[in-house]
Formats: structure tokens, C-alpha cells, sequence
């Protein structure tokens, strides 16, 4: 779904079948893969969150919260989501 250069994906820690990536296009993606009755995979994409013109660079979860996230901005920013929350970022 993003509409431009991926630079970074990231596993998320202790989920199976997602991922989080960052792109040119300034969004921020989770991505799960949900198992369907005939054992294919169906991705479920939610945008965490959207910078248009502001390139989102590095992601990387810490270590002692594994749902939580920094990710690094062409800005110079440097934004945290945990994915537990309703408004993530």
C-alpha cells in the first residue's frame, strides 16, 4: 500500500505474522498476516500513521517494550507508537 521506497520493515516481537514498515511516502504500515481456512495468507494493513512530504527513515522496537517503537523522520524527528493504544503515535 505505500506509494513509495520501502526503507525499512520491521517483525514485530512475539507476533507471528506481523510487521511494521516505513517508507517514502511518510507512512508508517502494520501489516498482519491473518491464516485463512484454506492455509493462505490475507494481509490486514492499518496505516499507524501519515506524514505526506516527510520520509519515515528507521524503525526500531525496544527492547523493553516490545510494543512500542521509535521511528526516525527526514525531519529529524523521531516519533514513538505503541501499538497498544487507540491513537498509536
Amino acid at each position: 500500500g505505500h506509494t513509495n521506497n520501502v526503507f525499512c520493515v520491521k517483525h514485530v516481537p512475539h507476533q507471528d505474522n506481523s510487521f511494521v514498515t516505513a517508507a517514502a511516502d511518510g507512512d508508517v504500515r502494520l501489516t498482519d498476516l491473518i491464516r485463512q481456512e484454506d492455509k493462505s495468507l490475507r494481509p490486514r494493513v492499518e496505516v499507524l500513521s501519515s506524514n505526506p512530504g516527510d520520509m519515515t527513515l528507521k524503525i526500531e522496537f525496544l527492547p523493553t517494550a516490545p510494543m512500542s517503537f521509535l521511528t526516525t523522520h527526514r525531519d529529524g524527528t523521531i516519533r514513538l507508537t505503541d501499538l497498544r493504544l487507540a491513537r498509536r503515535t
